[in-house]
C-alpha cells in the first residue's frame, strides 16, 4: 500500500475525495494520480534545474509539487525509475511560450 499525506494546511488537497492522506492500493493508481497532480510549471523547473527533462516518477516529484506531499511506502510497490509521459504542452511551457 502507497500512502500519501498532503502537507499544505490552508489548501484544498489534491488527493481523493479532498482527503488530507490517500491510500493507493497499486502502483498504477498511484502513478496515474501522479500524472494528474505534478502541474507541468513544476516539470518545467525540473528541466530548468536539473538540465534534462523529467524522465521518470521519481523525477516528477522531485521539485515543487513533489514537496508538498509525504509517500509512505513500507511494501516497496513504487518503481521510481518507471518512465512518465510529458504533458503534450511541455515543450511550449518550457520555451516560455504559454505561460
Amino acid at each position: 500500500m502507497i500512502i500519501v499525506e498532503y502537507y499544505p494546511a490552508g489548501e484544498a488537497s489534491p488527493l481523493p475525495n479532498g482527503s488530507r492522506t490517500h491510500s493507493f492500493s497499486t502502483f498504477d493508481a498511484f502513478k496515474e494520480w501522479v500524472r494528474n497532480y505534478v502541474c507541468i510549471h513544476c516539470l518545467v523547473d525540473f528541466k530548468e534545474f536539473a538540465g534534462r527533462n523529467p524522465e521518470t516518477i521519481g523525477d516528477c516529484l522531485d521539485m515543487g509539487c513533489g514537496c508538498e506531499i509525504g509517500i509512505t511506502d513500507e511494501t516497496n510497490m513504487i518503481v521510481w525509475n518507471t518512465k512518465m509521459a510529458l504533458p503534450e504542452n511541455f515543450e511550449e511551457m518550457r520555451n516560455g511560450q504559454n505561460t
